[in-house]
């Protein structure tokens, strides 16, 4: 449970903006987290025009994907997952098809998350990364982002989508439980394991709503 405290903070940063991990050659030192940080502030700043900032990669009736998210996803497979070139774009590809289309099934559906809300999402979550287990990790992705505050200030809105998308799955979870209340929905395997029903109808739900937006390559050169 701990492990996932970092995790579900740092991969939202990870799979939106994509950063590629670059080694240099001062400070190798420090860990990845804090050349995480030093890599999003340094794409953050670099204000130069690049060839793939608008080329649209991929088109569905409501989401669109640019070569320059696609790049920077698969840099971040490629760099930092150790992914083949072939593989890093299909994940990355497969990553960001799955958070639009939630995004925007979520906003037609009326979810929203006010900035008070956001602010105890925040709040909470600064108070998850103080336990000692990530608190050094949180420390080095602070230092990367040059201060804890930057790094906040950099995922509010990051946050804000997350919990927007969280807000409908979670309404989607609920009706379905009820709507199952008398079956038997968790289930136990011979090794332990434990298998939710609800998983599996969530993954239908996502795949419908991707196979809805009728999604078309309009450039592929991966």
């Amino acid at each position: 449970m701990k492990k996932k405290i970092i995790v579900s903070v740092l991969c939202l940063a990870l799979l939106i903006f994509s950063i590629s991990i670059y080694a240099e050659a001062e400070g190798d030192n420090k860990g990845p987290n804090f050349w995480l940080g030093r890599t999003i502030i340094s794409q953050l700043n670099n204000k130069s025009s690049r060839s793939d900032e608008n080329i649209i990669y991929a088109k569905g009736k409501d989401i669109e994907i640019t070569e320059k998210e696609l790049n920077n996803h698969a840099a971040r497979l490629i760099n930092a997952g150790g992914r083949e070139r072939e593989e890093a774009y299909k994940e990355a590809y497969d990553t960001i098809v799955r958070r639009k289309t939630l995004l925007h099934a979520a906003l037609q559906a009326g979810y929203k998350v006010s900035d008070g809300e956001l602010d105890q999402i925040i709040e909470k979550e600064k108070e998850n990364l103080q336990d000692p287990d990530v608190k050094e990790q949180a420390e080095e992705l602070y230092e990367g982002f040059g201060g804890e505050e930057a790094y906040w200030e950099y995922i509010r809105e990051i946050k804000r989508e997350t919990a927007i998308c969280s807000k409908y799955i979670n309404e989607k979870e609920k009706e379905y439980r009820e709507a199952h209340e008398d079956e038997e929905l968790i289930s136990y395997g011979e090794d332990g394991s434990i298998h939710d029903a609800w998983e599996e109808e969530k993954e239908k739900l996502i795949q419908q709503l991707i196979e809805e937006q009728q999604i078309e390559i309009i450039k592929n050169n991966k």
